[in-house]
């Protein structure tokens, strides 16, 4: 059954071909117009669509052109109501399959629909194959091979059927050599007597009745045999509507074939049916070996009616051969003085030109190429000699065209003289078989040459049989006679691989294996197999052998891997970045709580004396206090949010000022040693960072060798380029400094190596550690646009590599800053002071005041402006956060500028970089105050801008 879809702009029209359609059995949807149609063929699967050629907004040749793109493979007929030259031939153009004249009769669209259908299916099948080559080529060869075993087997045993000179022996030998080449092991043969068919010999009594009316029963096989007249081949009896299937228990399985045995006026002078194939269900090859042997069997009885008549009398002897389907002919003398009708429609000559074909050598009638091969048996037999009983030759028809046929020659008494009787045999049909089956193997075995994998295949003792080309270029074999010296089952690579333990499991068990293994060809190929490894068979389903199919996946392996390492690494800088984030805001929060604890603090300890019982309490209070921002600003180091002032720098040149701070840090028994290259580039970097870096690598190491060991710090420099994919994908193509530290330490499990840059992750004491170190290293590093990476094995130490861009330019120092003064200092100044966490604007408050200073208070920007409006007078100075809800610091500068172009602005904020970068202060050009700070830090930075000239 066929799903068809109908696509008409008529409603009665769509409606009668889908009824038509139906009631053949053919699964129907419709659609009113092209745009519906377009629609139904991305929704469902058809096979065949019939479309109207004319309809209003498009046409069924632009459905036709659509459908190719939507639905490939779909078969289209399009109908048309006024048939024209140019349409059709538009069609044939545009790939229609069918092009019909409205009104269709359901016979001509049902048979049209039926062979699209069957050609789709075809296709899909041809495609299906294709996909599963692999497969195919293994099932295809064992295919072939039977069939040639067959065909041989048929060409050995068809010629007792012909000399039989029995007529029931002849048809159990028939039926016995049927069932051994088609491998049915249930059938039986009937031969014609009278009215009746009678039961000559059947694989299974018990079931069939001894005789049967002739016409059979209309519903029966042998009822469709006898009206037809050629043999029946269905691989399910339960889908011939015309056949009634049968209730006899022992038959299954659905599939039979069943043959003629015709008599020379084309009735039926017997049948023979074959059911319950072994390995079922019959195919076309088997359909075609049992017309050849049916063929020869039926020669036979012809033979033997041929010989009855001799016995009975000339006439009627006459009558058999002229009725017999093999072409006959006697030649007397070197010339014709006989042939049958059937010789002469062989040849396409009609009875009434037999005169043109009498009275001429048969020689004439070979084919020129043949007929020395004809002229020495003829003369042979002639004689009484004993050549080959049959000879293959081509003959050349009336209209020219080459007849292939097998011919029997035999010496005879003619009119008292003698003579020869030639029979031949139209075997034309097994000729195109068997080029049909010579092209397929050709195909196939191209395709097993030309496949894009190796394909060897091998017996039972691991021998290799055969190989193809890719199997050598894969192994990097010189030749296939040197692979074939291999034995699967024997040789020490592959027995050591685990690949022979694989073929031998599949040899013994028959179950198809599959694996990936690692093995070094004979010529020394380092490879990495992908291989599948099936059975081969033989007629008794016996394991003959086995076929691999292989392939080399080193390179694909080897990507894969890499890209698999290549997204953890994106993976691990993603959490890292948001571990970051989420720090930097916590560190953000934490500064606004220590700027107000801190700060009233220090205003606490101004108004209490040192002898006052309160006063240590403070002090302690504050060193704590301390000790957070500390932690804070470790904090803000990894989220790459802290304050910076980098120059340029030559690391060699810092680690070796540091070396002796570095070398207290370890202790005595770990030896430091250095190995620094001289003419290594610059960075662009703060050196306190490198510094901290440093320090904290150092530490780490000096941890992990409780015992004493030995730390190389290293420097050296690498060029990343455009065509070298690096270790990181944040590394841009380039120049890098990469700084190394390795330690002959306890080393780390990779667990523990995974998580290492977490912020608070440690593998130590409590009391040694706040799991800060590494994480405020990665922060670090990744600031100066840089990658960190660490390798380690457990008990063997740990290295670990930082890489940081170089720059162009001549190194810097950093520029110390100036100490604070010791006092104070105090003003008569106003100043807005702005500031949206409570804790901070109180702390504020209070050193302004404290210092004297004319200080107006706003918690917002907008309050600002409002407050500034009311005020009225000038205000020497804005002192505001910079992030705020709604506006910021620097929205809030540039308007209060606008009024008083001579105000000064004093910033403060815990992420000096980031509001930099989002909130548009130039670096540099603005004064920034970081949190936490002291009162001391304020007034110093207050009295610094108050004092600078405008």
């Amino acid at each position: 059954m066929a799903q068809v879809l109908v696509v008409d702009d008529v409603r009665g029209a769509r409606t009668t071909l889908s009824r038509m359609l139906q009631e053949a059995g053919h699964g129907v949807q419709s659609a009113e117009s092209v745009q519906d149609a377009i629609e139904k063929l991305k929704q469902h699967t058809f096979d065949v669509m019939v479309a109207d050629i004319i309809m209003p907004e498009s046409s069924g040749l632009e459905l036709l052109r659509c459908s190719a793109e939507i639905a490939p493979g779909l078969k289209v007929i399009l109908l048309t109501g006024v048939p024209s030259v140019d349409s059709a031939a538009e069609a044939i153009r545009a790939h229609a399959f069918d092009y019909l004249v409205k009104p269709v009769d359901q016979e001509t669209l049902v048979r049209s629909v039926t062979a699209a259908a069957r050609y789709k299916l075809i296709e899909d099948e041809d495609l299906q194959n294709r996909h599963h080559l692999e497969n195919l080529v293994g099932e295809q060869t064992l295919l072939i091979q039977d069939y040639l075993l067959r065909l041989q087997r048929v060409a050995e045993q068809t010629e007792p059927l012909i000399l039989c000179h029995d007529q029931d022996e002849l048809a159990s030998q028939t039926l016995e050599l049927l069932a051994r080449v088609t491998g049915a092991s249930g059938g039986s043969v009937y031969l014609r007597r009278a009215d009746q068919l009678h039961l000559v010999d059947s694989l299974d009594w018990g079931h069939q009745p001894r005789q049967i009316p002739v016409p059979p029963p209309t519903r029966s096989v042998l009822g469709k045999l006898f009206s037809q007249k050629e043999p029946i081949h269905s691989e399910d009896v339960s889908q011939q509507w015309d056949i009634e299937p049968t209730s006899w228990p022992g038959y299954i399985n659905p599939s039979f074939i069943a043959l003629p045995f015709l008599d020379a006026s084309g009735e039926i002078s017997g049948a023979i049916t074959l059911h319950n194939k072994r390995t079922g269900p019959f195919t076309r090859q088997d359909l075609a070996l049992g017309r050849i042997i049916s063929a020869h069997a039926t020669a036979g009885f012809q033979n033997l009616e041929f010989h009855q008549a001799q016995r009975e009398a000339d006439q009627r002897y006459r009558d058999l051969i002229d009725r017999s389907l093999t072409g006959v002919f006697i030649q007397q003398e070197y010339r014709l003085v006989y042939v049958n009708p059937r010789f002469l429609s062989m040849l396409g000559y009609s009875p009434q030109q037999s005169n043109l074909v009498v009275g001429q050598p048969f020689v004439q009638l070979v084919y020129p190429e043949d007929r020395d091969v004809i002229s020495s048996p003829l003369v042979s037999r002639l004689k009484g000699e004993e050549p080959s009983p049959h000879i293959e030759l081509r003959l050349v028809r009336n209209s020219g065209e080459v007849l292939h046929c097998e011919l029997l020659v035999g010496r005879i008494e003619y009119n008292g003289r003698p003579a020869l009787l030639g029979n031949l045999i139209d075997c034309s049909e097994r000729k195109r078989a068997e080029e049909a089956l010579k092209l397929s193997e050709r195909r196939y075995r191209q395709l097993i040459e030309n496949a894009p994998l190796g394909i060897l295949t091998c017996d039972t003792q691991g021998v290799i049989q055969d190989v193809n080309p890719r199997l050598l270029d894969i192994l990097g074999s010189p030749s296939a006679h040197q692979t074939r010296e291999i034995n699967c089952l024997a040789y020490p690579p592959m027995v050591e691989a685990g690949i022979s333990a694989d073929c031998l499991q599949c040899l013994q068990t028959g179950e198809p294996s599959q694996a990936e293994r690692p093995y070094t060809s004979k010529w020394g190929k380092e490879l990495f197999l992908r291989y599948h490894i099936t059975p081969i068979r033989g007629d008794e389903e016996e394991i003959t052998g086995m076929q691999a199919i292989v392939e080399d996946v080193s390179g694909t392996r080897r990507t894969v891997e890499e890209k698999l390492e290549l997204e953890r690494q994106l993976f691990h800088a993603q959490k890292m970045e948001s571990i970051g984030r989420l720090a930097g805001g916590i560190a953000h929060d934490f500064k606004n709580l220590l700027t107000g604890i801190m700060g009233n603090i220090q205003l606490a300890l101004l108004d209490i004396p040192p002898h006052a019982p309160q006063h240590d309490a403070l002090v302690e209070c504050h060193r704590s206090a301390r000790r957070a921002s500390e932690l804070t600003n470790q904090l803000l180091t990894f989220s790459r949010r802290q304050i910076i002032q980098p120059t340029n720098l030559d690391l060699s040149d810092v680690i070796r000022r540091m070396s002796k701070i570095l070398e207290r840090l370890i202790g005595e028994d770990i030896q430091l040693a250095l190995r620094l290259d001289p003419s290594l580039g610059l960075i662009h970097a703060d050196q306190g960072q490198i510094e901290q870096i440093l320090v904290n690598l150092v530490v780490n190491a000096r941890d992990a060798m409780p015992a004493g060991g030995r730390l190389e710090i290293r420097t050296t420099s690498l060029t990343i380029t455009p065509e070298v994919t690096p270790f990181d994908p944040s590394l841009q193509p380039g120049e890098y400094v990469v700084l190394s530290l390795t330690d002959t330490g306890i080393g780390m499990t990779e667990e523990v190596r995974s998580r290492i840059f977490e912020p608070f992750f440690t593998t130590k004491p409590s009391e040694k550690g706040t799991g800060l170190g590494l994480s405020t290293v990665y922060g670090i590093v990744r600031k100066h646009q840089g990658t960190i990476q660490v390798s380690s094995q457990l008990g063997k130490g740990s290295t670990f590599t930082v890489y940081l861009p170089t720059v162009e330019g001549d190194e810097e120092r950093a520029i110390s800053r100036a100490p604070f003064m010791d006092a104070m200092p105090t003003g008569s100044e106003t100043i807005l002071m702005v500031e949206d966490n409570p804790l901070v604007r109180d702390f504020n408050l209070k050193v302004l005041q404290r210092l004297e200073y004319n200080v107006l208070v706003a918690a917002n920007g907008e309050e600002a402006l409002r407050i500034a409006e009311e005020y009225g007078q000038t205000i020497d100075l804005l002192l505001t956060d910079v992030v705020m809800p709604g506006m910021s610091g620097r929205d809030l500068s540039l308007f209060l500028k606008q009024r008083q172009p001579r105000i000064k602005v004093l910033f403060v904020s815990g992420y000096t970089d980031e509001i930099i970068a989002q909130h548009g202060l130039e670096k540099g050009s603005e004064t920034l105050l970081p949190k936490p700070y002291t009162p001391r830090d304020l007034a110093v930075q207050l009295r610094l801008l108050l004092d600078q000239e405008v």
